[in-house]
């Protein structure tokens, strides 16, 4: 048996790399398929939304906008959602009866970049008469191609960057055909699929461009490919500047290199100040444009800075400034009274608005005049309470001429309205005297001493479709505001990555299993640190700048993607928006792990082959774990 298996492994070790790769792509077209049967209709983020985008491409002359829809064709797919029990355990389900109002199918998507679902649309197209579920899963097919692109692309990149028989060069495509998360997603219908395919090959020809010298094909396609991702999904736009400055660094001889390197900081540096205004608030976030702080000379107690808030024409929307209260206290605050209060005046006499805590009642309207006068609201806070954010909101005004000042915000437990003007003793302090009682005020830069930069909402406006660079630059002047937000996307992008399957809601059936993929992780990252440490002076950094530039910026725009979470409804981001850059992740986990494991097998002076086998051998037993608590999660709802 042993002479066997010797036989077999010195096999697998003679075939070349082409035919390696046509098995590992084998491999994933099999791991693919399974993913696309074993997952039920509709039981990945967005699906029907998404799928409903690509219907109305292959049914509809044209590109949909924005809130098109097929009434029949949203019957067709309640009903395909209902026969496959998605609305098990779910308190609602959607009405195939309604006439007017749209059927509910989940989140349109149909305001969405045009490339992938024209894609998914190309088989849809001839078959406009067939179920709709067998529709879905052609739609899925198309998903699977792309997956196998990927991860052709993963080992043409890994090829540029390793050495003849380095391991990494099958074992990064292999894990990525076998990773559940990935797999999961990549056999789903959602335009993430594209965005981790395309820039997979982008990746791919930048670093063969980088470490090749310039070339036409090359130079060609990181062109192209760039230019499509800016119509497949915000996520992967980051390809564009990426391109650039590949083709820069291509251009260029090895040794003008760190040139170029100097440049591109400078530029960086330089435009991402253009874009700040610095007259913001640490700790509240502004969505748009008329607020700013201002040094004032009121009088009183309110000389130095306050928050201006422009006043509005009626048609207009009002300038508004938010502030979250922290898990914590929204937990401290629950079923209480709350005392909520400013100091209020404006440019001119005139109305303004009470401070208020979201959802808890429309902000009472105050007159104002240009002496500050303190105004104050008491509210209770229900014990169902989940998150609480005040606002701060200018009225409407003839004309919108002017402006209304704030400081001195306070929020204090307890019922205060009636006890007179508060005392502060210092500027931004933390405890006021109230009515002959000391209260904690719960609020974060009360009076607007400590400022912040923010982005200029002229350009503002122009970036969000990419990434929240305002909210995530607000939720960075207030960490302890914001630290709570942090830690769970950290958590949930590190859960996601080895799986959670579904909509984010079907987990491993061994709970622990998250806690030793933790501490995986933490290995790998740290053994990633030693490699790169070991091999500095090995390195082209030119090769690795490029690398750590693309990680970055899509795991940092994956992270900050839910700072929205601070101003409103909770969102924790997943790894799908991270997927763009798989290989590079891999790489640099598999890197890590090959660092410490073969340094502890060299000691132990182990073969080559036993750590190999060991290593697919963990890979397939974790990717049927996966299939298997998919399967477990799916019978177990549908039996309740």
């Amino acid at each position: 048996m042993r002479r066997k298996f010797g036989e077999v492994v010195g096999a697998l070790e003679k075939l070349s790399e082409r035919q390696r790769l046509g098995i590992i792509l084998l491999v994933g077209l099999i791991n693919g398929l399974l993913f696309v049967f074993m997952v039920p209709p509709w039981q990945h983020y967005d699906e029907p939304g998404h799928f409903e985008y690509a219907w109305l491409i292959a049914n509809r002359p044209g590109l949909p906008q924005a809130g098109d829809y097929d009434q029949s064709m949203r019957r067709e797919v309640a009903a395909s959602m209902i026969e496959h029990d998605f609305f098990a355990g779910l308190s609602y389900r959607s009405n195939l009866l309604s006439v007017q109002d749209p059927i509910w199918i989940g989140e349109a998507q149909t305001a969405d970049q045009p490339l992938y679902y024209w894609l998914a649309a190309l088989p849809l197209r001839l078959v406009r008469t067939t179920d709709i579920t067998f529709q879905l899963y052609l739609a899925r097919f198309v998903s699977l191609i792309l997956f196998l692109v990927s991860i052709a692309a993963g080992y043409a990149a890994v090829r540029e960057l390793t050495r003849v028989g380095n391991p990494l060069r099958w074992f990064l495509p292999l894990s990525m055909a076998l990773l559940p998360a990935y797999a999961d997603l990549m056999t789903s219908v959602n335009n993430d699929v594209a965005a981790a395919a395309f820039f997979s090959l982008f990746l791919w020809l930048s670093l063969r461009l980088i470490c090749r010298g310039f070339g036409w094909l090359e130079a060609v396609g990181v062109i192209g490919i760039a230019a499509a991702c800016v119509f497949i999904k915000g996520t992967v736009w980051w390809a564009v500047p990426l391109g650039v400055l590949a083709l820069v660094l291509a251009l260029l001889s090895v040794r003008r290199r760190g040139w170029a390197w100097i440049a591109v900081g400078v530029v960086a540096v330089a435009g991402f100040l253009a874009l700040l205004v610095w007259d913001g608030a640490a700790a509240w976030y502004c969505p748009g444009a008329g607020c700013q702080v201002k040094q004032t000379s009121a009088g009183g107690t309110n000389s130095g800075r306050a928050l201006a808030l422009a006043y509005h024409a009626s048609e207009d929307g009002p300038t508004r400034v938010i502030q979250s209260i922290t898990p914590e206290v929204v937990q401290y605050l629950r079923g209480q009274e709350v005392t909520l209060g400013a100091w209020m005046w404006a440019t001119q006499p005139g109305s303004a608005k009470v401070p208020m805590l979201v959802g808890l009642g429309v902000p009472a309207t105050v007159n104002v005049s240009q002496a500050p006068f303190f105004f104050a609201v008491t509210l209770r806070v229900p014990e169902e309470i989940t998150s609480l954010e005040i606002v701060l909101e200018s009225a409407p005004q003839p004309g919108g001429a002017g402006e209304v000042y704030y400081d001195k915000v306070v929020l204090v437990r307890g019922n205060f309205a009636q006890a007179g003007t508060p005392v502060q003793r210092e500027v931004n302090a933390a405890v006021v005297d109230w009515g002959g009682e000391q209260a904690v005020n719960l609020l974060r830069n009360r009076s607007f001493e400590r400022m912040w930069p923010r982005i200029n909402p002229k350009v503002a406006q122009y970036l969000e479709y990419a990434l929240s660079p305002s909210q995530i630059l607000a939720s960075l002047s207030d960490l302890p505001g914001s630290a709570w937000y942090y830690q769970s996307a950290l958590e949930n992008l590190r859960d996601t990555f080895w799986g959670k399957f579904g909509w984010g809601h079907v987990p491993f059936v061994w709970p622990g299993a998250y806690m030793v993929l933790a501490v995986l992780t933490w290995i790998g990252a740290l053994g990633a640190l030693v490699s790169l440490w070991v091999k500095r002076k090995s390195l082209a950094w030119d090769v690795v700048g490029f690398a750590v530039l693309a990680l970055l910026g899509i795991w940092a725009a994956a992270l900050g993607r839910g700072t929205s979470s601070l101003y409103g409804n909770v969102f924790i981001p997943g790894v799908r928006y991270a997927f763009p850059v798989i290989i590079l992740t891999l790489l640099l986990l598999w890197a890590g792990f090959q660092t410490l494991f073969g340094w502890a097998a060299h000691r132990l002076k182990t073969p080559r082959w036993p750590q190999h086998l060991a290593a697919v051998l963990l890979l397939v037993l974790f990717d049927s774990f996966a299939l298997y608590s998919i399967v477990f999660y799916y019978d177990g709802v549908l039996t309740k």
